[in-house]
């Protein structure tokens, strides 16, 4: 019960750090970049290269391995994949992070990598997609509903996603430097629902497991 009561006040920790150093403050970062010069915004507590932006800017990473190994802790999983699994996560992120802070030398842009992993993400859109077809054909009327919300929140991630490799190729194509960049709204409102639907299929599934 020791290990449920740490898990959970990690978790909820996690959050909060998230919310405040991850999202509240990129208010502040983003006064400090949008209508201002590098030189500029260097002048400011949140300079390029300071520790501040460096904590805010690995905040979610972060805050991950943290959320990560505190619902780990607060779930209690018998099985050891879940935990190899969770740990080469954690290792990850771990890493990136690092990297994000400039502990570890920075990746740099290899346009190769990038369109494997756009085609490796329909691959498993489509193999998520049918697996969901598979398994949904078996469910009880009552937990279709959860089901039916995940569905939409892969489809709405999955158009998120093209957005938003849009938005991050924009600056490596030579051609379109010299056209104004697009906005990422609409990339961040379809993964925005994505992310809701997913929270309310598993919000409805939890609902039916408690009865």
């Amino acid at each position: 019960m020791r290990a449920k009561n740490v898990g959970a006040v990690l978790f909820w920790l996690a959050v909060v750090y998230m919310a405040g150093l991850g999202f509240a403050a990129s208010w502040w970062v983003r006064a400090a970049y949008r209508f201002t010069t590098l030189e500029q915004a260097g002048n400011t507590i949140w300079r390029w290269d300071g520790l501040p932006f460096g904590l805010w800017s690995s905040s979610i990473q972060v805050g991950v391995i943290l959320a990560g190994a505190g619902i780990l802790l607060y779930a209690r999983p018998k099985g050891w994949r879940v935990w190899l699994l969770g740990l080469a996560m954690l290792a990850l992120l771990a890493l990136d992070t690092l990297s994000t802070v400039g502990v570890l030398p920075e990746l740099t842009h290899v346009s190769a990598v990038f369109g494997v992993g756009g085609g490796l993400i329909l691959v498993f859109f489509a193999g998520i997609v049918w697996c969901w077809a598979k398994k949904y054909q078996s469910l009880a009327d009552e937990d279709r509903t959860a089901a039916e919300y995940q569905l939409i929140g892969y489809l709405f991630l999955m158009i998120g996603m093209w957005y938003l490799c849009g938005s991050l190729s924009w600056s490596y194509m030579q051609a379109l430097r010299e056209v104004p960049a697009r906005t990422p709204i609409s990339g961040m409102v379809y993964l925005t629902l994505g992310w809701l639907f997913l929270f309310l299929g598993n919000y409805s599934s939890a609902k039916r497991a408690q009865g």
